[in-house]
Parts: structure tokens; sequence; C-alpha cells
């Protein structure tokens, strides 16, 4: 603010500090051109200033490694093949023997590719649970290739059992053939008595 007593001509200057405070870009001598808005102007906070701030919408929360997109596709095409392959594996079993141990061969190779998944999976840093997802099932196909594993102890029993049942006619016959099978079970010692 200029001194009204003072002297013309001794009149000071405007406050340069509180003019680029105001940003009016620093002194200028009487009929300079003012600067063009913005022309100068930095952007407030630095151009590092939201550099270290929280991560944003879609970005992974801090201390978690980001998914990676290729293992994530590796891995549901790996889940497919290994749904399939267990599909298979379980239609299979419903066929007479001896086309029934092509079973097998089908759950455990839907076994290999799901621990391969499983193993993409856990590289490529995916949400927990689709870890437990794929572990679930691994779990019970090693169930089923258990039980398909037992049934090659006892193939002789079974394959004559389907042949008996094949050839009932009543019944009775297939009442007959269920009781014969369970008697021939009862010489394995692994297996449990069962109840006639």
């Amino acid at each position: 603010m200029s001194d009204p007593y003072a002297p013309p001509g001794s009149r000071r200057e405007p406050d340069r500090d509180q003019d680029a405070r105001e940003g009016g870009g620093g002194w200028r001598p009487p009929g300079a051109p003012a600067p063009r808005p913005g022309a100068h102007d930095a952007p407030r906070g630095g151009s590092h200033g939201g550099s270290h701030r929280g991560a944003g919408p879609g970005h992974p929360p801090p201390g978690r490694t980001p998914p990676d997109p290729a293992g994530a596709l590796r891995t549901a095409r790996l889940g497919l093949r290994f749904l399939l392959l267990v599909l298979a594996g379980l239609v299979a079993m419903s066929l007479p023997w001896p086309w029934s141990l092509g079973a097998l061969g089908f759950l455990l190779a839907g076994g290999v590719v799901g621990v391969i998944a499983l193993v993409v999976a856990a590289q490529a840093h995916l949400r927990a649970s689709q870890l437990v997802a794929l572990s679930i099932g691994l779990a019970m196909t090693g169930v089923i290739i258990v039980l398909q594993l037992a049934s090659l102890v006892v193939w002789q029993p079974t394959a004559e059992r389907d042949q008996c049942r094949r050839t009932a006619v009543t019944d009775t016959s297939l009442r007959a053939c269920d009781t014969t099978y369970r008697e021939q079970l009862r010489s394995f010692s692994f297996l449990p008595p069962t109840s006639g």
C-alpha cells in the first residue's frame, strides 16, 4: 500500500512478495503485459505430490502382490481341463466292466492337471478362495482315485457280478448275483463284513 503523505515520485513499490503470493507472477514494470493465466503455474504439491499417496480404485492394497493376468488366464484354462477330465472319469465309472477301468485314467490325468493348476494359481498370486476351490477339487479327486484303485483289487468278483446281472431276467436272479458278490468280497480281509 502506498504512503499518501510521501512526496510525488517517492511512493513505495508494491510488495513483490505479496504480489507473488497472490498469483501475479512477481513484480512487473509499468506497461508490461500481464502473463497468461496458468502459463507458469506449477501444479500444487509439486510434480511428485501424488506419487506417495494411497492406492486409488483398482489398485491392490499395500503389501499384496497384484495378480498376474497371464497366470490367471492359464489357471482358468487348466481348471477347465481339470473339471472336464474329472467329469469324464465319473461318467466312465458308470460303464460296465471292464470299460469302467477307463475312469482311473481320466481321474489320474485330471489329478495331474489339477496339481499344475494349483501351482500356477499360487505363482500368479490369485485370491485365496480360488486356491481353496482347487484344493477341494483335488481332495475329492484323490478320494475317487483311491476307491477306483480298491476296485482293481476285487476286479474278478466285480466282473462276475456284472456278467451275472447282464444275464439275469428276474429280480430273484439279480438278488442272487448280489448275494454271491458279497460272499466273494468277504474273502478279502481288508474289507468289513457285509450283512446278508
